[in-house]
């Protein structure tokens, strides 16, 4: 009798695309084993079919760090545009946190823009399209099968934020964190606990240079990475450009290319001392935005109130709200900036402005404008006129360029020659504090500031710079209270109190 012939093991067999898939997250598994990702981790990117690039991996290591006991509580990823730095945080916390994790609760706060349904829905199909899911629209939560949601955080205005304070959260991650105050942001982070075991609460952030928060995510991450001490300071920082993603299209790389000045140290290069060539060298955040230690403002002391408007469509429109009190100090208490917005709609949100703060128009000592709202349209009417329509009259502000940023730029004084300042801004002014940070001087025309436009969300102009200076401007006090500064010329950056 023939001895009976062992069968051969069955060999696994698999289709040319799963072995074209697989293939394809061979450059995963290898890097991201290089740079500290678990294996777990690895596995939940595969099963997610969510393909990570070097630097996104490179996060996603330092969040599992925050497993560990003396690990990191915060980490940011930032730098130039285009570097899918966003794609790498959700895809940390859709396909690796919440997956491994049951019942955990996160929230993302992101700044809504012109696309946020369509940007929802975008990294939906990128990165929950093999995680079964349960997408509420109307509660903007995201439920996994474990129990496990995440709550899509929308603010606008600072003031949203305040609908999700009072909550516990086991995770925060904020999207394009610059445009937070830092105040506003310790007031969310009081919502970051568990009582979960086995999890370190945490938070992740991603961000482009540039915005009010930027001197102090500098300070919090950026500083302690490039001095070698990150483990003191409980946070990682991971830095990218679009050079790092080589998915982008090469159209929006030499876009960024293309860009001069400020933006293009910011944008493209993800620099964060981009403001050696500031022209308020002497705006310092800790003493101008108030409420702050050393500055309120209670608006019933006011003595004056007047406010200014720089006309936008396709850009913003900006306008800013002014109050002085007794002691001739001058206070931006508002500001409204909106894009595509018609007269009428513009006039009802700036009587809500007024509002708000219990001024009538009848209240505004003048309520100035740039030389455009005055030119005439092809029916003979102006800008101004359709203000009028609506109760709101216009007249023509000083719009000289130098003399005007030179008042402003007197007036928050210069603390280095004991100058106090005349000048305060409210933090509720975020664009218009984004603005001041990051105006650089023009080296076509000394004295100006060079010109910035908004970026295709409507962001990141200089709107409402060019609003506060035709406010300042205008004032027949301040030629008076402000002196001209003995030199604009450029130097060094320096911003005190915030370590940079």
């Amino acid at each position: 009798m023939e001895p009976q012939k062992k069968s051969k093991p069955s060999i696994p067999r698999f289709t040319q695309e799963q072995q074209t898939a697989l293939a394809a997250f061979a450059p995963m598994w290898q890097y991201g084993a290089k740079v500290g990702c678990k294996k777990e981790q690895l596995e939940n990117f595969t099963k997610a079919n969510l393909f990570l690039q070097p630097k996104q991996l490179q996060f996603c290591a330092a969040a599992r760090e925050c497993d560990l006991d003396g690990g990191p509580t915060a980490a940011l990823f930032g730098g130039g545009r285009g570097a899918a730095k966003t794609h790498g945080v959700w895809g940390q916390v859709f396909a690796d946190d919440c997956q491994r994790k049951p019942g955990l609760k996160c929230l993302i706060l992101r700044k809504v823009g012109k696309a946020n349904k369509e940007q929802i829905n975008d990294y939906r199909q990128k990165l929950l399209s093999a995680l079964p899911h349960d997408y509420r629209q109307q509660d903007g939560e995201i439920v996994f099968a474990n129990g496990s949601k995440v709550l899509l955080g929308n603010f606008k205005d600072e003031k949203d934020i305040d609908k999700y304070l009072g909550q516990e959260y086991d995770l925060i991650a904020i999207s394009e964190s610059n445009q937070l105050t830092f105040t506003k942001k310790k007031f969310i982070l009081t919502c970051l606990r568990t009582s979960k075991t086995g999890w370190r609460p945490r938070l992740y952030e991603d961000t482009n240079p540039g915005g009010v928060g930027m001197a102090e995510n500098k300070q919090m991450y950026v500083i302690p990475f490039r001095t070698g001490k990150q483990k003191e300071s409980g946070t990682r920082y991971i830095h990218a450009t679009v050079y790092d993603n080589k998915f982008i299209n090469k159209e929006y790389v030499k876009q960024l290319e293309s860009l001069t000045g400020w933006q293009r140290k910011a944008w493209l290069d993800g620099d964060w001392d981009f403001a050696a060539g500031a022209y308020f060298t002497n705006f310092i955040p800790d003493r101008h935005v108030y409420p702050n230690p050393d500055c309120d403002f209670d608006e019933q002391q006011a003595v004056r109130w007047f406010a200014s408007y720089d006309r936008g469509f396709s850009h913003r429109n900006a306008c800013i709200l002014f109050a002085e009190d007794s002691k001739g100090n001058t206070f931006v208490v508002d500001e409204h900036s909106e894009s595509e917005e018609v007269i009428q709609t513009q006039s009802e949100e700036i009587f809500d402005m007024l509002k708000l703060h219990h001024v009538t128009i009848d209240m505004l000592s003048y309520f100035v404008a740039g030389a455009d709202c005055f030119s005439r349209n092809d029916d003979g009417r102006t800008t101004a006129d359709a203000f009028e329509d609506f109760g709101i009259t216009l007249t023509r502000a000083e719009v000289d360029r130098q003399n005007g940023w030179a008042l402003c730029h007197s007036a928050f004084g210069d603390i280095s020659q004991g100058i106090e300042s005349k000048m305060f801004i409210s933090s509720r002014c975020t664009n218009l504090i984004t603005q001041i940070g990051v105006a650089q001087h023009s080296d076509k025309k000394p004295g100006d500031i060079e010109k910035f436009n908004c970026d295709s969300e409507g962001n990141n102009g200089d709107d409402c710079l060019d609003a506060w200076r035709f406010g300042v401007a205008s004032n027949p006090n301040h030629a008076v209270k402000f002196a001209r500064p003995v030199s604009l010329s450029k130097r060094p950056y320096v911003l005190l109190g915030c370590g940079i």
